[in-house]
């Protein structure tokens, strides 16, 4: 045992060294912390800064809110957008504005969703009486506002024909 004593070195630590030996793990946690979430966050709020201060008139842009409009006046805080068919105008601070149109959102196309395979189908869940349950209605994913105008008329001209149906029938 006297021996594996007499191997070690002596332990003379000053106060201030056994401190920094004590400060540095943390030290480098918070280091680290900063370059993987502050330096990222601070980047993307500066872009989203410019982007805001570069709206000009006849942008698309998307609220945070989810709202998309084409803005027709700019304002120092604010911006005026045009909204839907019947060209709704809303007001909107420029802090709301989460994005230009087109910009981080990232959609696939119809031919790209139409080349990548289609997942099975799951069998259908049965409710609580034993029947199924109806099957989600799909979302219309549209590029721009006209594709969005077009799916629109597609769909108020089949309920039309439903309903023209359904007369006929009474």
């Amino acid at each position: 045992m006297q021996a594996i004593i007499n191997i070690a070195p002596p332990v003379v630590a000053s106060g201030t060294q056994s401190m920094l030996i004590q400060l540095a793990p943390l030290i480098l946690i918070f280091g680290i912390f900063y370059l993987i979430f502050i330096v990222p966050q601070r980047r993307k709020d500066k872009q989203r800064k410019e982007m805001r201060a570069a709206i000009a008139t006849g942008d698309k842009i998307i609220t945070i809110g989810g709202i998309r409009g084409r803005v027709i006046r700019v304002y120092e805080n604010s911006v005026i957008i045009s909204v839907g068919k019947d060209n709704t105008k809303i007001e909107v601070m420029k802090w709301a504005i989460g994005d230009k149109d087109g910009g981080v959102v990232e959609r696939k196309t119809a031919a790209e969703s139409k080349d990548s395979e289609e997942p099975a189908k799951k069998p259908r869940k049965l409710g609580v009486f034993g029947k199924a349950k109806p099957e989600p209605e799909e979302e219309v994913q549209a590029e721009s506002y006209d594709e969005l105008d077009e799916s629109i008329e597609e769909i108020e001209g089949e309920v039309a024909k439903a309903e023209a149906a359904e007369t006929n029938k009474v």
